[in-house]
């Protein structure tokens, strides 16, 4: 079960929480969800033969902006489907938050790592196409060999910005994409 589960079409703020587990942090897979994450300081753990859970994982949402968030250990972000207008207003924004050591290291159940990885990310647009305003920055990722194992940082799996507002990913500062 995640820590806090979206399940409302109408606008969602999460401001200044503090979260910790071994699931996924930040949920819905409710159509249409607006979400506005900030300020959040977010730890993950992993356990029980999975790694850590992301961050955030959302499906079929219209908006979502995540700002001045820490992240640490957490499979990072997930975004699948866009479900919005195809507005600047409906439309996402990843910007300055700092993120340590994404891990996609299988855990034991007793505080090891059991070996094995899954695939996560910093940040994964998938399958987010023809959106406007997509604004990925300032955004700082560190990982450290041993402690962490990264897919890719950024991913922007069939995902895509229109011709006249590209996806713009910039000012990023990213050190270390570690294999397990």
């Amino acid at each position: 079960m995640p820590c806090i589960s979206i399940d409302t079409a109408e606008p969602v703020v999460i401001d200044g929480a503090i979260l910790r587990g071994s699931s996924d942090l930040i949920a819905s897979h409710y159509q249409h969800a607006h979400v506005t994450i900030r300020n959040v300081r977010a730890a993950g753990s992993a356990s029980g033969g999975r790694c850590a859970g992301r961050f955030v994982s959302l499906e079929g949402f219209d908006d979502v902006t995540i700002e001045h968030c820490r992240l640490d250990h957490t499979g990072g972000i997930y975004l699948l489907d866009y479900a919005g207008d195809d507005s600047a207003n409906n439309s996402i924004r990843i910007r300055n938050n700092l993120a340590t050591n994404i891990d996609g290291r299988k855990g034991d159940g007793n505080g090891a790592f059991a070996g094995g990885v899954e695939l996560v990310q910093f940040l994964q647009l998938d399958k987010v196409r023809h959106v406007p305003g997509i604004d990925i920055a300032w955004n700082q990722i560190t990982n450290t060999p041993g402690k962490s194992a990264v897919e890719d940082n950024i991913s922007i799996y069939l995902s895509s910005g229109t011709p006249g507002s590209p996806i713009r990913i910039h000012d990023n500062f990213i050190r270390g994409g570690y294999p397990a």
